[in-house]
């Protein structure tokens, strides 16, 4: 279990925490974001002194004019003061789903006070993070300065909300892993100024020369809010206090629920149905999204795979939205479910308590529409029983600040906090009732860190431990509080705001599932029946993919593989001496044999007929020969990396990455093709991107510098 962290900021939202797939934490401090980077005993990073982590603090609130045009004030009826005067403090922030930054990591998404959505990934050094794409320029891409656009045209670019849908993952009818199979198709829903409810597919475009983006951002469907009837029908329609609260009404929180596939139309690959929970003012909207993957018509260089259209409609639940209408939603909003679960259910916070809705499968897909078996039930929160107390308890008052579920294969545990220092948990088995909200865990570890604060000041017991966040990962609870004193002003400096961030767990003994693997040799041999397999089917006059089959076949011969392996790399090598006229004999002769190395080639082989297979040392233009798969050494001695994919020699510095966990050494694509200045060759491209993490462990890659 990790040890407490300390950070030397005080959290500028509610839900400041939060928790990537790939173990980095990110918490909201006011105009930066400390991100939180597991250290790795293994690559030598752990010290046995430090908290097992390394912090990096990035400032997000400062624009350049390329990222964001400068924007005069406003008349009054579209003036915001959060827009044009506020510090661009912290608002909310989130991990997208995995693999869609870089070496498929996670981007950060992050909203300032100034309206503005930007996305974040790591870049080059360790600790260095970079502003990767701006959200808001895909909603108005035409906002300019020479323009003068503004009014409801600037307010259209402004994002009030937003959230990302877990990811839509389908398989393909080909053969070879697709991005699309692994790692799904990332979607990110937004609300804007306008109450426009907008569905964006996010993807990160491939290294080109002629790119300068990194990320591109469509717009796939768009529902306004703004139209609806029936808010407050209290209030006298026409009149002028009807009016002022029309313009107030905002979508302050919104959340995306989990995919369900539908049947697929003539023409598409995939469909699928999403439920979107938004809270409008103080009202509780539902909408039903759906995606559909179609293959493209163009087959351009950087296109995707598939191309996806959506569509934003009422859900039916709006008919019997009278049955919760009595309460008010200030948000947040959750999804809970399990994976055998017959039954979503939604969580809204209301006042002093919290709102389940729960939902069958049917009615949830659109494809019922008995909205009689929706159920909903409320949570109503309570002060702590006090020693002695005989009148009925208080109720607690403290807006939810703080929302997270950990998910199993039959339990969804739902962790609620307070500013005012109330922990709550319940957990939705895969039938029946939720149980009743009790104390976690998490919550008696911040008591005992209050119980020491009050300590150390003699403060009798008056004391809160506010908390900011929750987050869950891999079993483990992270928890993001301060503490004040009650019974006085509170008074301190900048210097002395400090955060705690504590771990835990509701199961100890619960070990942690680790993914079987077989061996290195075994790993390896995937990837050199890939490459030869692919031989055969692509185009073989190609030198960059003779390049590439010739070290595969090698690897196949050296390593000692196994017999099947060794005749398709026989044949592969004959292949390449009927279409290239190399002199491949020893390389041939050696196959079955289990040969320990491969000379390197001569000058004259080097220079004449498919010398182009070969390696030649950049330094002394010398042969480079084979004598393992980790390492390759010229005639004369130079020593070079081996790639851990395509087995080539890495000779020059700033075109590898490494692996995070094992640290083993590869090729970087992108590098190359930048540094290049031409695109990757298909047989290139294919490999990378059917292992686009670790051959040996599956752990995510990092820069090598």
């Amino acid at each position: 279990m990790p040890i407490p962290v300390e950070v030397s900021s005080s959290p500028s939202c509610h839900d400041a925490l939060a928790w990537s797939s790939d173990g980095e934490l990110a918490v909201a401090t006011g105009e930066y974001v400390h991100i939180l980077t597991p250290k790795s005993p293994d690559n030598g990073e752990h010290d046995g002194t430090a908290d097992g982590w390394n912090l990096t603090r990035i400032r997000v609130d400062v624009f350049t004019v390329a990222e964001w045009s400068l924007i005069y004030p406003q008349k009054h009826d579209d003036f915001s003061l959060s827009i044009e005067q506020s510090p661009s403090t912290v608002v909310s922030l989130s991990w997208s789903p995995p693999g869609v930054a870089k070496f498929r990591r996670c981007v950060l998404a992050v909203l300032t006070s100034n309206l503005l959505l930007s996305l974040w990934e790591p870049l080059g050094l360790k600790g260095q993070w970079a502003r990767v794409a701006v959200i808001n320029h895909a909603l108005h891409p035409q906002l300019a300065p020479s323009i003068g656009t503004g009014g409801r045209e600037i307010r259209k670019a402004r994002i009030r909300s937003f959230e990302w849908f877990a990811p839509l993952k389908f398989s393909g009818a080909t053969t070879d892993p697709t991005y699309e199979s692994r790692w799904g198709i990332p979607l990110l829903i937004v609300a804007n100024d306008v109450n426009d409810v907008i569905l964006l597919q996010v993807r990160r475009l491939p290294v080109l020369p002629t790119s300068s983006k990194p990320f591109k951002v469509d717009i796939l469907a768009l529902y306004s809010l703004d139209n609806l009837e029936g808010q407050y029908g209290a209030v006298y329609p026409g009149s002028l206090f009807k009016q002022s609260l029309k313009i107030k009404l905002r979508v302050l929180s919104i959340a995306c629920g989990p995919w369900v596939n539908s049947p697929a139309g003539q023409g598409s690959v995939c469909s699928a149905i999403a439920m979107v929970a938004a809270a409008f003012g103080t009202k509780l909207h539902t909408l039903k999204a759906t995606v559909t993957l179609r293959e493209p018509n163009d087959d351009e260089e950087g296109s995707p795979r598939y191309e996806a259209t959506a569509e934003l409609t009422d859900h039916p639940l709006c008919g019997i939205s009278q049955k919760w209408a009595k309460y008010q939603v200030t948000g947040p909003l959750e999804w809970l479910q399990t994976a055998q679960s017959p039954t979503r259910a939604l969580v809204a916070c209301i006042n002093a308590g919290c709102l389940t809705i729960s939902i069958p499968h049917s009615v949830y897909s659109g494809t019922d529409s008995n909205v009689d078996s929706v159920e909903i039930r409320e949570w109503p929160f309570y002060e702590p029983e006090a020693d002695g107390a005989r009148e009925p308890q208080p109720r607690h008052m403290e807006p939810i600040s703080a929302m997270t579920t950990s998910t199993n294969a039959d339990t969804c545990t739902l962790h609620l906090g307070t500013p005012g220092g109330l922990g709550l948990a319940t957990k939705f088995q895969q039938h029946g009732d939720p149980g009743a909200m009790q104390i976690p865990h998490w919550k008696q570890v911040v008591e005992d860190f209050r119980e020491r604060y009050d300590l150390d000041r003699d403060l009798g017991g008056l004391t809160v431990a506010r908390i900011w966040g929750l987050a869950c990962h891999n079993g483990v609870t992270a928890a993001l509080f301060t503490r004040h004193p009650t019974n006085m002003v509170e008074y301190r400096v900048a210097a002395d705001d400090r955060s705690t961030i504590i771990f835990s767990s509701d199961d100890e003994a619960s070990p942690v599932a680790h993914k079987e693997r077989g061996t290195a040799r075994d790993r390896r041999e995937v990837a050199i029946r890939l490459v030869l397999s692919n031989f055969a089917n692509s185009d073989e006059s190609d030198p960059k993919t003779q390049h590439l089959v010739y070290h595969a076949a090698c690897c196949a011969i050296v390593d000692e593989h196994s017999e099947s392996l060794q005749t398709q790399a026989r044949q592969s090598l004959e292949r390449l001496v009927t279409v290239t006229g190399a002199d491949l004999t020893a390389e041939i002769a050696q196959c079955h044999q289990g040969s320990a190395s491969i000379p390197a080639k001569s000058l004259d082989q080097l220079t004449g007929p498919g010398g182009h297979l070969f390696e030649q040392c950049e330094i002394c233009n010398a042969g480079i020969g084979w004598f393992s798969v980790q390492e390759a050494q010229c005639m004369n001695g130079h020593l070079f990396t081996r790639c851990g994919l395509t087995f080539l020699a890495i000779q020059e510095p700033g075109i590898s990455k490494f692996c995070s966990s094992c640290r083993t050494e590869y090729l970087d694509e992108e590098a190359i093709a930048r540094t290049r200045g031409v695109p990757l060759a298909p047989s290139f491209r294919r490999i990378f991107e059917a292992f686009d993490t670790c051959l040996y462990c599956d752990g995510k890659f990092q820069h090598s510098v």
